[in-house]
């Protein structure tokens, strides 16, 4: 909402023009696309419980055993992608010949994120571009990027 907020703000002070309405195209299928595949990932572990709880023969014995585990994957998954971004994020900033670093997947990563250091408004995702993907927020390397000593 404060993205509309700062539009019509934006358009009553300088007039239609003003408004990049390619970025705003971004913001609201944002707006569209986290929520269906929020709704992916929560039918998916749904389906699970389903299956595997409330058609079992003793449904308390298998959400005993069965929720913890999907519990467990859950936050797994956040914790590891959260410490996957920050020490990518952290190598790409700070080199210091890391492993890590030789690798052609953190290369292309890295210039990624190099790319949204000079334009803050595109690949905004460091450790899965997927995102920039679908949101058509991913920008090539352009050649100042090659050459941008940012860190």
């Amino acid at each position: 909402m404060r993205d509309v907020v700062v539009v019509g703000s934006g358009i009553a002070a300088a007039g239609v023009g003003i408004v990049n309405w390619s970025t705003m195209l971004q913001i609201a299928a944002s707006w569209v696309i986290s929520p269906i595949f929020g709704a992916v990932v929560a039918a998916l572990l749904l389906h699970v419980l389903k299956v595997r709880v409330l058609y079992a023969p003793d449904r308390l014995r298998a959400a005993a055993t069965w929720v913890p585990l999907l519990i467990a994957l859950m936050a797994s998954a956040f914790a590891a992608y959260y410490l996957a971004y920050e020490y990518l994020h952290w190598c790409m900033h700070v080199p210091a010949k890391r492993w890590i670093e030789g690798t052609r997947f953190f290369k292309w990563i890295d210039i990624h994120h190099r790319v949204h250091h000079l334009h803050p408004m595109k690949n905004l995702n460091v450790v899965l571009p997927v995102a920039d993907f679908l949101l058509r927020s991913r920008l090539a390397m352009p050649a100042e990027a090659a050459t941008a000593g940012v860190r």
